[in-house]
């Protein structure tokens, strides 16, 4: 029976994977048979590149998301086409954002403001001040995202409020909030959330009322203003579970649990918890399942566009070929009327000589081609390392959370032992049920040597005073944790992390000024 359900799953996986690549294809097809219709050297032409180009950046292929947005600049420009221009530099800038190459992205993102500021577009810069506030944002420039999301509030207001108004003021508002936020002004980011509130009742988006929600009940619970928080997050998840929206269900149990455990209300805090970690399996693997696809539908698309961009070269290069042959047996006959058959020679062996060189341009596009396929390949294999790697890290944390938790619980029961005897023993039966999920560290290393093969084995030959509690550490260091869940996870204080981490150090032979993350993120 449970191989049948299996089977059941893959064949319905493997269908989704298929009908969403032929959906793809189809779209990617359309797109060329509009670029193929029309002149080149027009506007339609750069738009249909745009088209395309747009249609890679936004599925994250961005290998050729670059290669059409550089083909149909240099037209775009050369055709004085000023405001196609713009718009594809932003969406360049938005595909370099994606790739963290944020000096880039700014520097066209900046292009476009000057356009925009000289063409007094209001609706256009609205867009790319709160572009360039998010590269700031990212760069945790927070005073230059702060500045360049009040320029876009500012310009908002001069235009007619509509539905679209709503959205764009509760997306900077929120924006703006969170940097203030980061910036360790709290209340100010609340009363700017707060004033949201009142748009819902002129533009009604749920997903936008949810994710107000979320964001202000999280601020509450900074604040300690529990109960208004608690509120907030039971009206989220209700819209949430309305919508399906899974993510908004989660994150709202995930903050409830945070709310509870300030309370010092531990049970509450589990439960709601355990609700959390259901949804959080049930959407990873959902994730996990659209990752495999999309692996498989970016390879197989560039396998696509390799092979469309080979005909096209193909045609293009045919035809200049026939050209190409008309005016040499042109000029051929004319030559051979006057010179004989001396320049018929010289014509038969630069014919050779041609296809000779055809011979080398073909195995030259082959070789591309298989390196193409062999980088979509790595990428592939790559991703599934990363995914092997974030699995064993949300693993290792989920112990530590369900260690801590039990510890509260425990302590929890010790205190009240006199009070409630019928809640001690419902703790209990949790305590039990909790404690059948933790992990030795037995199995934890097998997990972790399936992503790090031989890391510990080199590590003792190399060092072999090396104690197991020591290899412990390494292996949190490798997978990027910081001092706060190393202790967590060895039931230890952060400051006994750090004499832990001295002795490392000593033991590797390490100066003072040496890294001690970097040295063991970079030792195979």
């Amino acid at each position: 029976m449970r191989s049948s359900i299996r089977l059941k799953f893959m064949l319905t996986t493997t269908l989704v994977s298929i009908t969403y690549l032929l959906q793809a294809q189809s779209e990617l097809e359309k797109l060329w048979q509009v670029k193929n219709t029309k002149p080149k050297y027009s506007k339609e032409y750069v738009e249909a590149l745009a088209d395309i180009a747009d249609y890679y950046s936004k599925r994250e292929i961005l290998d050729s998301a670059f290669h059409y947005y550089y083909l149909a600049i240099p037209l775009a420009d050369s055709l004085n086409y000023l405001q196609v221009k713009h718009q594809l530099y932003t969406g360049l800038a938005n595909s370099l954002l994606t790739k963290k190459e944020y000096e880039k992205a700014l520097s066209y993102y900046q292009k476009c403001l000057q356009y925009y500021q000289e063409q007094k577009d209001t609706n256009h810069l609205i867009t790319t001040y709160n572009n360039i506030a998010l590269v700031h944002k990212n760069q945790q420039k927070y005073q230059e995202a702060k500045a360049n999301y009040e320029k876009s509030l500012e310009l908002l207001q001069k235009i007619p409020k509509n539905e679209r108004w709503y959205e764009q003021s509760i997306m900077l508002e929120n924006n703006l909030a969170n940097i203030y936020a980061l910036t360790g002004d709290v209340e100010t980011s609340v009363r700017m959330i707060e004033k949201t509130l009142q748009y819902f009742d002129k533009f009604n988006n749920p997903i936008f009322q949810a994710g107000t929600y979320l964001n202000l009940a999280d601020r509450y619970i900074v604040l300690n203003r529990l109960t208004e928080a608690e509120n907030l997050l039971q009206k989220a998840i209700e819209i949430g579970k309305n919508i399906q929206a899974l993510e908004v269900v989660r994150h709202g149990y995930q903050l409830l649990s945070n709310a509870y455990e300030k309370r010092k209300d531990f049970l509450n805090a589990f439960l709601y918890y355990k609700q959390y970690d259901s949804i959080d399996k049930k959407i990873l693997n959902e994730t996990n399942l659209k990752q495999i696809n999309d692996l498989e539908h970016k390879y197989e698309m560039a396998k696509k566009d390799q092979e469309i961009l080979r005909k096209e070269k193909a045609l293009e290069k045919a035809n200049y070929e026939k050209n190409r042959n008309y005016l040499i047996l042109a000029l051929l006959s004319s030559l051979l009327i006057a010179a004989g058959i001396g320049i018929r020679n010289l014509y038969l062996r630069n014919k050779r000589q041609q296809a000779e060189k055809k011979v080398v341009i073909y195995e030259l596009e082959q070789a591309l081609i298989m390196q193409e396929e062999l980088k979509s390949q790595q990428e592939i294999l790559k991703a599934q390392i990363e995914y092997q790697q974030k699995e064993l890290i949300s693993a290792t944390l989920e112990k530590a959370q369900h260690h801590e938790a039990i510890m509260q619980i425990k302590e929890y029961v010790k205190k009240n032992t006199e009070k409630t005897k019928e809640n001690i023993h419902k703790i209990k039966h949790l305590i039990a049920s909790t404690e059948n999920l933790e992990k030795d560290w037995q199995e934890f290393k097998l997990r972790f040597e399936k992503i790090h093969e031989n890391f510990f084995k080199h590590l003792q030959d190399k060092y072999p005073d090396l104690t197991e509690h020591d290899l412990r550490i390494c292996a949190f260091i490798k997978l990027h944790m910081d001092k706060k869940q190393i202790a967590t996870l060895l039931n230890i204080t952060p400051k006994a992390v750090e004499m832990n981490r001295y002795r490392l150090k000593k033991k590797f032979g390490l100066t003072p000024d040496e890294d001690l993350n970097k040295f063991i993120q970079d030792f195979e």
